[in-house]
């Protein structure tokens, strides 16, 4: 049986004002940074990872990739790295792997680019869903950094789910059923696609930056999440500011990113790809 892509392919419609991750529309990009101090230097990596892009899907993180692939001070991993999130491998295989890694991508763009200052960094879309990757990586990495891209939540999802549809068909996946995207609520979520993916506050609660009443905890625990609190500093952006087509706004979130991961040369308009 083969998946006839269009067929299943959805278009939602979007109210300007119904966006709801706590982001005002003219908000810029965001720092954030606790002052909890116990850094964890025993799980210390011989290699160095200086910044994580954790998500969400369909956020821009593809864009970031080919813009930092292609700057001359970063070595970032060509393609996504999710196996950081693999809950059934143990730890210390997980990131002798992401050390081993990262190693050779530091060596491979250093001798193409003369430059002993690299700063490193890996991505997956869906890092901020599962708090293993990012525990391991603030235990192993307490200085690296974590960019975070949201986006409507109701074009997330059409995007997100019409990616999914897509993707089977490129695979030409047998027997391949596509659920209504109306079934796709709460928890009930297919390839991850789920309304509650969309709701970027509790995936950003887990990082333990801002206080939480008790109802906001036990929330979290109902949806099977929990607070993971680490030295990481956040850079919080949002898909638009990637596409600004205004020269001076997006001269300014560029140079906020190259001055949040510590860079000198400018970062060039990032490319639109797959969004």
């Amino acid at each position: 049986h083969m998946v006839n892509r269009k067929s299943h392919l959805v278009r939602l419609s979007v109210q300007p004002r119904a966006f709801t991750s706590g982001l005002d529309d003219d908000e810029q990009a965001v720092f954030v940074s606790d002052n909890n101090n116990n850094n964890n230097n025993e799980n210390k990596a011989p290699s160095k990872l200086d910044f994580f892009v954790a998500g969400f899907p369909k956020c821009g993180t593809t864009s970031l990739l080919y813009a930092f692939d292609a700057h001359n001070e970063t070595a970032f991993a060509p393609r996504e790295y999710c196996e950081i999130n693999a809950g059934a491998t143990k730890d210390h295989e997980v990131m002798d792997k992401l050390s081993k890694t990262l190693s050779q991508l530091h060596e491979s763009k250093k001798s193409n680019r003369g430059n002993a200052t690299l700063k490193t960094g890996i991505k997956c879309p869906t890092g901020i869903r599962s708090t293993v990757g990012i525990s391991r990586i603030s235990k192993a990495y307490p200085d690296a950094k974590l960019i975070i891209g949201v986006r409507h939540p109701v074009l997330f999802f059409q995007s997100f789910f019409n990616y999914r549809v897509t993707e089977m068909h490129d695979k030409k996946e047998k027997g391949a059923v596509v659920p209504s995207a109306e079934t796709l609520v709460g928890s009930n979520d297919w390839k991850a696609v789920s309304t509650n993916f969309a709701q970027y506050e509790y995936y950003l609660m887990q990082l333990g930056k801002t206080s939480l009443s008790s109802k906001q905890v036990k929330e979290l625990g109902n949806r099977g999440r929990q607070v993971v609190p680490s030295n990481m500093k956040v850079f919080l952006y949002t898909i638009e500011q990637l596409e600004d087509a205004n020269e001076i706004s997006s001269m300014k979130f560029r140079n906020d990113m190259k001055s949040f991961l510590g860079l000198e040369q400018e970062i060039k308009p990032f490319p639109h790809d797959n969004v």
